[in-house]
């Protein structure tokens, strides 16, 4: 199965010059989405769910009667997401601004639960802090099954949503 990422365009577009071509590889990487969806072909698309275009693909998929199973996954602490994306960098992969990184989880999370869950009549959320995933809930037709309850309570707060206490 092909996996689609905006970042990996980017990186075959420009390694060099990564920030000047985002968007350009943005745009590409729905382009291969639709492309997969016309030909009724599967794929793993990889992105933050930071920007709210991605809520209109699943939406799309899920009337082309695709098999929609989102993973969000949760990377806490902040100074988490900066190490791994230095992490990448020092293995040969791309940067991303320390304030993107930042921005772009924050508003993933928001999204991810806001709009694209809602999409969806199956999802995992998962912890992602440590050296494997932690399945923390599992969504199935508007019912939610809290595998780690502590780790469930943190992500509702992490959004601001009310917890279950």
């Amino acid at each position: 199965m092909e996996c689609i990422s905006a970042d990996e365009i980017a990186v075959e577009l420009a390694p060099a010059t990564l920030d000047e071509v985002r968007l350009q590889a943005g745009r590409l990487c729905f382009e291969r989405i639709n492309d997969r969806i016309e030909r009724g072909a599967s794929s793993l698309p990889e992105t933050t769910s930071a920007g709210k275009v991605f809520h209109r693909f699943l939406l799309r998929l899920s009337q082309a009667n695709y098999t929609l199973i989102p993973v969000f996954a949760c990377l806490e602490p902040a100074e988490l997401r900066l190490a791994r994306v230095r992490q990448r960098v020092r293995k040969g992969g791309h940067a991303i601004p320390e304030s993107g990184v930042l921005r772009r989880f924050d508003c993933s999370l928001e999204n991810s639960w806001h709009q694209c869950r809602l999409a969806v009549t199956r999802w995992h959320l998962v912890q992602n802090s440590g050296t494997s995933f932690e399945e923390v809930a599992i969504g199935h037709v508007g019912r939610v099954l809290i595998k780690d309850n502590d780790q469930y309570e943190v992500f509702l707060r992490a959004i601001g949503e009310p917890g279950n206490e």
